[in-house]
Protein backbone atom coordinates (compact mmCIF):
# COMPACT_ATOMS: atom_id res chain seq x y z
CA UNK A 1 0.00 0.00 0.00
CA UNK A 2 1.01 3.43 -0.81
CA UNK A 3 0.67 5.95 1.74
CA UNK A 4 0.52 9.82 0.64
CA UNK A 5 2.14 12.17 3.80
CA UNK A 6 -0.48 12.61 6.49
CA UNK A 7 0.76 16.39 7.03
CA UNK A 8 2.91 19.08 5.73
CA UNK A 9 4.07 20.59 9.40
CA UNK A 10 7.50 20.20 9.21
CA UNK A 11 10.62 21.34 11.40
CA UNK A 12 10.35 24.47 9.33
CA UNK A 13 7.12 25.19 10.84
CA UNK A 14 8.76 25.52 14.28
CA UNK A 15 11.79 27.15 13.31
CA UNK A 16 9.40 29.41 11.68
CA UNK A 17 7.52 30.45 14.94
CA UNK A 18 11.07 30.96 16.54
CA UNK A 19 11.96 33.40 14.11
CA UNK A 20 8.44 34.96 14.70
CA UNK A 21 9.25 34.79 18.55
CA UNK A 22 5.91 33.16 19.08
CA UNK A 23 5.85 30.37 22.08
CA UNK A 24 2.21 30.36 21.96
CA UNK A 25 2.11 29.64 18.58
CA UNK A 26 4.05 26.61 18.92
CA UNK A 27 1.96 25.61 21.98
CA UNK A 28 -0.72 25.23 19.51
CA UNK A 29 0.84 23.99 16.77
CA UNK A 30 2.53 20.52 19.16
CA UNK A 31 -0.61 20.53 21.35
CA UNK A 32 -1.99 19.65 17.56
CA UNK A 33 0.71 17.97 16.39
CA UNK A 34 0.69 15.29 19.76
CA UNK A 35 -3.02 15.23 19.54
CA UNK A 36 -3.74 13.98 15.79
CA UNK A 37 -0.36 12.13 15.22
CA UNK A 38 1.14 11.15 18.60
CA UNK A 39 -2.09 10.11 20.26
CA UNK A 40 -0.45 7.39 22.75
CA UNK A 41 1.58 10.44 23.67
CA UNK A 42 -1.49 12.49 24.51
CA UNK A 43 -3.15 9.58 26.03
CA UNK A 44 0.10 8.73 28.72
CA UNK A 45 0.66 12.52 29.31
CA UNK A 46 -2.63 14.75 29.19
CA UNK A 47 -1.86 18.40 29.40
CA UNK A 48 -4.52 20.24 30.48
CA UNK A 49 -4.72 23.63 29.61
CA UNK A 50 -2.79 25.86 32.03
CA UNK A 51 -0.84 22.49 33.62
CA UNK A 52 2.80 23.39 32.39
CA UNK A 53 4.66 20.84 34.55
CA UNK A 54 2.31 18.77 32.10
CA UNK A 55 2.58 20.10 29.32
CA UNK A 56 6.73 20.04 29.56
CA UNK A 57 6.20 16.20 30.14
CA UNK A 58 3.79 15.91 27.25
CA UNK A 59 6.45 17.64 24.91
CA UNK A 60 9.50 16.02 25.82
CA UNK A 61 7.46 12.54 25.34
CA UNK A 62 6.78 13.83 21.86
CA UNK A 63 9.93 14.66 20.85
CA UNK A 64 11.69 11.37 22.45
CA UNK A 65 8.79 9.80 19.80
CA UNK A 66 10.14 12.15 17.40
CA UNK A 67 13.73 11.18 17.93
CA UNK A 68 12.76 7.13 17.46
CA UNK A 69 11.07 7.85 14.34
CA UNK A 70 13.45 9.51 12.58
CA UNK A 71 15.90 7.48 13.53
CA UNK A 72 13.91 4.29 12.42
CA UNK A 73 12.94 6.01 9.31
CA UNK A 74 16.70 6.87 8.77
CA UNK A 75 17.87 3.08 8.97
CA UNK A 76 14.50 2.06 6.05
CA UNK A 77 15.98 4.73 4.05
CA UNK A 78 19.42 3.02 4.42
CA UNK A 79 18.50 -0.33 4.21
CA UNK A 80 16.40 0.11 1.25
CA UNK A 81 19.53 1.78 -0.46
CA UNK A 82 16.94 5.32 -0.90
CA UNK A 83 18.72 8.80 -1.12
CA UNK A 84 16.90 11.83 -0.27
CA UNK A 85 17.86 15.21 -2.35
CA UNK A 86 17.35 17.81 -0.11
CA UNK A 87 17.30 16.79 3.55
CA UNK A 88 17.55 20.11 5.16
CA UNK A 89 15.01 21.02 8.34
CA UNK A 90 12.10 22.08 5.87
CA UNK A 91 11.90 18.74 4.32
CA UNK A 92 11.66 17.22 8.10
CA UNK A 93 8.24 15.98 8.87
CA UNK A 94 7.02 16.31 12.47
CA UNK A 95 5.92 13.53 12.12
CA UNK A 96 8.83 11.47 11.53
CA UNK A 97 7.47 10.14 8.07
CA UNK A 98 9.40 10.17 4.64
CA UNK A 99 8.62 14.27 2.93
CA UNK A 100 9.19 15.86 0.21
CA UNK A 101 11.50 14.04 -2.21
CA UNK A 102 12.41 16.81 -4.63
CA UNK A 103 15.15 15.18 -6.34
CA UNK A 104 15.63 11.48 -5.02
CA UNK A 105 16.98 8.52 -6.48
CA UNK A 106 17.86 4.77 -4.95
CA UNK A 107 21.50 3.28 -5.11
CA UNK A 108 22.78 1.87 -8.28
CA UNK A 109 25.34 0.67 -6.74
CA UNK A 110 26.76 0.33 -2.99
CA UNK A 111 28.31 3.90 -2.80
CA UNK A 112 28.00 5.92 -0.32
CA UNK A 113 29.06 8.93 -1.75
CA UNK A 114 26.10 9.07 -3.84
CA UNK A 115 23.93 11.85 -4.15
CA UNK A 116 20.63 12.13 -5.68
CA UNK A 117 20.51 16.47 -6.50
CA UNK A 118 22.88 17.33 -9.28
CA UNK A 119 23.42 20.52 -7.43
CA UNK A 120 24.16 18.72 -4.43
CA UNK A 121 28.12 19.52 -5.17
CA UNK A 122 29.91 18.93 -1.57
CA UNK A 123 27.52 15.67 -1.01
CA UNK A 124 25.72 17.42 2.28
CA UNK A 125 22.99 14.87 1.06
CA UNK A 126 24.96 11.66 0.06
CA UNK A 127 23.27 8.48 1.00
CA UNK A 128 25.98 7.58 4.11
CA UNK A 129 25.63 10.90 5.61
CA UNK A 130 21.71 10.55 5.90
CA UNK A 131 21.91 9.37 9.58
CA UNK A 132 24.41 12.32 11.08
CA UNK A 133 22.01 14.64 8.94
CA UNK A 134 18.77 13.42 10.40
CA UNK A 135 20.35 13.75 14.15
CA UNK A 136 21.51 17.01 12.89
CA UNK A 137 18.19 18.11 12.38
CA UNK A 138 16.59 16.73 15.45
CA UNK A 139 19.15 18.46 17.18
CA UNK A 140 18.46 22.08 15.25
CA UNK A 141 15.02 21.55 16.38
CA UNK A 142 15.38 22.00 19.61
CA UNK A 143 16.18 25.44 18.93
CA UNK A 144 12.31 26.72 18.70
CA UNK A 145 11.43 23.77 21.30
CA UNK A 146 13.70 25.50 23.50
CA UNK A 147 10.68 28.19 24.08
CA UNK A 148 8.57 25.25 25.65
CA UNK A 149 11.18 23.06 27.25
CA UNK A 150 14.61 22.60 28.73
CA UNK A 151 17.64 21.93 26.05
CA UNK A 152 19.30 19.18 28.48
CA UNK A 153 16.16 17.46 28.79
CA UNK A 154 15.98 16.71 24.65
CA UNK A 155 19.80 15.87 24.89
CA UNK A 156 19.12 12.95 26.73
CA UNK A 157 16.31 12.10 24.48
CA UNK A 158 18.64 12.76 21.40
CA UNK A 159 21.42 10.62 22.99
CA UNK A 160 18.98 7.27 21.54
CA UNK A 161 19.25 7.93 18.22
CA UNK A 162 22.17 6.00 17.78
CA UNK A 163 21.27 2.67 19.48
CA UNK A 164 17.92 3.16 17.79
CA UNK A 165 19.31 3.58 14.19
CA UNK A 166 21.62 0.62 14.51
CA UNK A 167 19.27 -1.52 16.21
CA UNK A 168 16.67 -0.90 13.50
CA UNK A 169 19.33 -0.79 10.31
CA UNK A 170 20.64 -4.08 11.63
CA UNK A 171 16.92 -5.53 11.73
CA UNK A 172 16.15 -4.02 8.34
CA UNK A 173 19.10 -5.22 6.56
CA UNK A 174 18.78 -8.67 8.05
CA UNK A 175 15.17 -8.70 7.15
CA UNK A 176 16.54 -7.87 3.56
CA UNK A 177 18.49 -10.98 3.83
CA UNK A 178 15.49 -13.13 4.54
CA UNK A 179 16.30 -13.07 8.44
CA UNK A 180 15.35 -11.99 11.90
CA UNK A 181 17.69 -10.98 14.78
CA UNK A 182 20.12 -13.89 15.81
CA UNK A 183 19.64 -13.70 19.92
CA UNK A 184 23.61 -13.91 19.47
CA UNK A 185 23.82 -9.75 18.54
CA UNK A 186 27.80 -10.31 17.64
CA UNK A 187 26.65 -12.60 15.31
CA UNK A 188 24.12 -10.53 13.56
CA UNK A 189 26.77 -7.44 13.46
CA UNK A 190 29.10 -9.72 11.80
CA UNK A 191 26.83 -10.60 8.97
CA UNK A 192 26.08 -7.07 8.30
CA UNK A 193 29.62 -5.45 8.38
CA UNK A 194 30.14 -8.64 6.06
CA UNK A 195 27.33 -7.86 3.48
CA UNK A 196 28.56 -4.13 3.60
CA UNK A 197 31.77 -5.47 3.04
CA UNK A 198 31.23 -7.56 -0.26
CA UNK A 199 29.09 -4.60 -1.81
CA UNK A 200 31.73 -2.33 -0.96
CA UNK A 201 33.97 -4.34 -2.82
CA UNK A 202 32.05 -5.83 -5.51
CA UNK A 203 30.40 -4.01 -8.42
CA UNK A 204 27.55 -5.19 -8.22
CA UNK A 205 24.29 -3.18 -8.72
CA UNK A 206 22.56 -2.71 -4.83
CA UNK A 207 19.22 -3.79 -5.44
CA UNK A 208 20.73 -6.83 -7.97
CA UNK A 209 22.70 -8.28 -5.28
CA UNK A 210 19.09 -8.89 -2.99
CA UNK A 211 17.07 -9.83 -5.69
CA UNK A 212 19.64 -12.32 -7.26
CA UNK A 213 19.50 -13.98 -3.50
CA UNK A 214 15.71 -14.35 -3.83
CA UNK A 215 16.33 -15.51 -6.96
CA UNK A 216 18.78 -18.09 -6.29
CA UNK A 217 17.31 -19.81 -3.04
CA UNK A 218 13.41 -19.35 -4.81
CA UNK A 219 14.58 -21.74 -7.87
CA UNK A 220 17.20 -23.99 -5.61
CA UNK A 221 16.30 -23.28 -1.80
CA UNK A 222 18.41 -23.48 0.74
CA UNK A 223 21.72 -25.34 0.69
CA UNK A 224 22.82 -27.88 2.68
CA UNK A 225 26.08 -26.21 3.25
CA UNK A 226 27.85 -23.20 2.70
CA UNK A 227 29.35 -23.98 -0.38
CA UNK A 228 25.99 -24.98 -2.32
CA UNK A 229 25.54 -21.17 -2.24
CA UNK A 230 26.93 -19.95 -5.69
CA UNK A 231 27.55 -16.40 -6.27
CA UNK A 232 24.06 -15.00 -6.90
CA UNK A 233 24.48 -13.01 -9.92
CA UNK A 234 26.62 -15.13 -12.67
CA UNK A 235 26.42 -12.26 -15.98
CA UNK A 236 28.95 -10.00 -14.00
CA UNK A 237 32.48 -9.06 -12.86
CA UNK A 238 32.66 -11.91 -9.56
CA UNK A 239 33.43 -10.58 -5.67
CA UNK A 240 36.65 -11.35 -4.48
CA UNK A 241 36.22 -15.04 -3.02
CA UNK A 242 37.50 -14.54 0.29
CA UNK A 243 34.92 -11.71 1.12
CA UNK A 244 32.41 -13.56 -0.58
CA UNK A 245 33.26 -16.49 1.46
CA UNK A 246 32.74 -14.48 4.79
CA UNK A 247 29.43 -13.25 3.85
CA UNK A 248 28.02 -16.57 2.74
CA UNK A 249 29.32 -18.38 5.88
CA UNK A 250 28.01 -15.60 7.55
CA UNK A 251 24.91 -15.77 5.90
CA UNK A 252 24.47 -19.51 6.05
CA UNK A 253 24.79 -20.02 9.31
CA UNK A 254 22.36 -17.26 10.21
CA UNK A 255 19.93 -19.05 7.84
CA UNK A 256 20.74 -22.25 9.57
CA UNK A 257 19.44 -20.71 13.26
CA UNK A 258 16.53 -18.60 11.76
CA UNK A 259 14.93 -21.96 10.57
CA UNK A 260 16.11 -23.92 13.70
CA UNK A 261 14.33 -21.40 15.35
CA UNK A 262 10.96 -21.37 12.80
CA UNK A 263 10.80 -25.00 13.08
CA UNK A 264 10.76 -24.84 16.52
CA UNK A 265 8.31 -22.21 17.36
CA UNK A 266 5.87 -23.34 14.51
CA UNK A 267 3.18 -25.13 16.74
CA UNK A 268 2.23 -22.30 18.66
CA UNK A 269 3.64 -19.41 16.79
CA UNK A 270 4.59 -19.87 13.04
CA UNK A 271 7.47 -17.89 11.41
CA UNK A 272 8.11 -17.34 7.83
CA UNK A 273 10.49 -18.88 6.24
CA UNK A 274 13.75 -17.42 5.54
CA UNK A 275 12.57 -18.00 1.41
CA UNK A 276 9.28 -16.22 2.13
CA UNK A 277 11.06 -13.29 4.36
CA UNK A 278 13.36 -12.89 0.87
CA UNK A 279 10.35 -12.97 -1.03
CA UNK A 280 8.33 -10.33 1.04
CA UNK A 281 10.81 -7.86 1.66
CA UNK A 282 12.48 -6.92 -1.52
CA UNK A 283 11.37 -5.78 -4.55
CA UNK A 284 11.64 -7.97 -7.97
CA UNK A 285 13.27 -4.26 -9.61
CA UNK A 286 14.60 -1.54 -8.03
CA UNK A 287 13.57 2.12 -9.20
CA UNK A 288 16.78 3.74 -9.82
CA UNK A 289 16.84 6.75 -12.11
CA UNK A 290 16.61 4.51 -15.20
CA UNK A 291 13.71 2.41 -14.70
CA UNK A 292 12.05 5.49 -12.68
CA UNK A 293 12.59 7.53 -16.17
CA UNK A 294 11.14 4.72 -18.35
CA UNK A 295 8.19 4.48 -16.59
CA UNK A 296 7.31 8.46 -16.59
CA UNK A 297 8.07 9.13 -19.82
CA UNK A 298 5.31 7.23 -21.16
CA UNK A 299 2.79 9.33 -18.67
CA UNK A 300 4.13 12.80 -19.94
CA UNK A 301 3.33 11.73 -23.28
CA UNK A 302 -0.25 11.24 -22.23
CA UNK A 303 -0.59 7.74 -22.12
CA UNK A 304 -2.90 6.38 -19.21
CA UNK A 305 -1.33 5.14 -15.63
CA UNK A 306 -2.03 1.46 -16.52
CA UNK A 307 1.92 0.57 -16.68
CA UNK A 308 3.23 2.19 -13.77
CA UNK A 309 -0.08 0.26 -11.96
CA UNK A 310 1.65 -3.65 -13.59
CA UNK A 311 5.41 -2.73 -12.81
CA UNK A 312 4.21 -1.20 -9.41
CA UNK A 313 2.08 -4.69 -8.82
CA UNK A 314 4.57 -7.20 -10.11
CA UNK A 315 7.48 -5.47 -8.56
CA UNK A 316 5.34 -5.63 -4.91
CA UNK A 317 3.66 -8.42 -4.91
CA UNK A 318 5.13 -10.21 -1.85
CA UNK A 319 5.78 -6.97 0.22
CA UNK A 320 2.11 -6.55 2.15
CA UNK A 321 1.60 -10.53 2.31
CA UNK A 322 1.58 -12.12 5.76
Amino acid sequence: MVRMARTHLRFGSCERLLSLRDPQGLERLLRHVVAVYYPDVAAAHPAPDGDRPALEHQLLAFYGELVRRVARLAAEWMAAGFVHGVLNTDNMSLVGESFDYGPFAFLDRWDPSFTAAYFDQTGLYSYGRQPAICRKNLQLLQNPLAMLLARSSMEQSLEQYASTYQNHYRFCLLRRLGLTPNPDVDSNDRLVSATLDLLASWPVAYGDFFTGLVSTIQSAGLPQEPEGLPVVLNDGEAPSRKVWQAWRDAWWWQTQASEARGAARAASEPEASVSERLRRWNLSQTPTRPLIESLWEPIDQGDDWNHLNVWLASSMSGLNKD
